[in-house]
């Protein structure tokens, strides 16, 4: 599978980043908000919200990452290669958190700190993420 051009050029993926993780970023605010005036129903609403932006843009487009440009990636130098299986395993990571956090809140039935908790850690492993990536995809047109 070839790499679409929005993928490979470093200003239009970091928008395609950005605007994915400010959504997110934005709900978990909102969640906060929610939570803090004990609005537990609209605390749920947010939290399916918050992870269909997780599932339906940003690890969809982890998807199409791993299938296409870090393909390319890797074939392009060992160093690069080496960046990919890292950048993979932090995709993995961002898996297991949201299954977490879906098992949590289906068994609880409510927002819980943990879930909570794990929604800020998306964020923060995201964005830590994304720097590496960006710093990868320049390595790449090098």
């Amino acid at each position: 599978m070839s790499t679409g051009p929005a993928l490979r050029k470093v200003g239009s993926h970091t928008s395609i980043h950005d605007a994915a993780l400010n959504h997110a970023l934005n709900l978990n605010d909102d969640l906060q908000d929610a939570i803090a005036e004990n609005q537990m129903d609209e605390a749920m609403d947010i939290s399916a919200q918050i992870i269909d932006i997780w599932e339906n843009r940003i690890i969809e487009h982890a998807n199409s990452e791993e299938e296409s440009l870090y393909k390319e990636m890797s074939a392009h130098s060992e160093e690069l290669a080496k960046r990919v299986i890292e950048l993979t395993r932090e995709h993995d990571i961002l898996r297991v958190l949201l299954a977490q956090i879906k098992e949590v809140l289906q068994k609880e039935g409510k927002v819980t700190d943990e879930a909570v908790r794990k929604f800020d850690t998306l964020i923060i492993v995201d964005e830590v993420h994304n720097d590496y990536e960006m710093e990868a995809l320049e390595l790449f047109h090098k």
